[in-house]
């Protein structure tokens, strides 16, 4: 991600990072207590202790996806921009 912003924006970039890795770290134990929880409820139909994990290889396999796609190569991604314009003609009354 650093190589794809200019110089000036890497402590944005770092900002945002450092924020959502703490709002992960707030959220995370939260989430995958409650999905251990009703894994292994007595109430639930299919016991699946290992059910934090197949979430957390869900997640994973989600940003992976989501970074291949972000970081695909130059060329695809440049077959998915708008063509330039052509530039508007120029008047040749100031032309010397």
């Amino acid at each position: 991600m650093s190589r794809r912003v200019d110089p000036t924006s890497q402590g944005k970039l770092q900002g945002a990072i450092n924020s959502i890795r703490s709002i992960s770290g707030m959220f995370g134990p939260l989430v995958f207590t409650q999905v251990l929880a009703l894994a292994i409820s007595p109430n639930t139909p299919l016991h699946f202790p290992g059910a934090p994990y197949f979430l957390a290889g869900l997640l994973l396999l989600s940003s992976l996806t989501l970074a291949a796609y972000v970081t695909r190569p130059e060329a695809i991604s440049a077959a998915h921009t708008p063509a330039v314009s052509p530039a508007p003609p120029t008047s040749l009354r100031g032309a010397r």
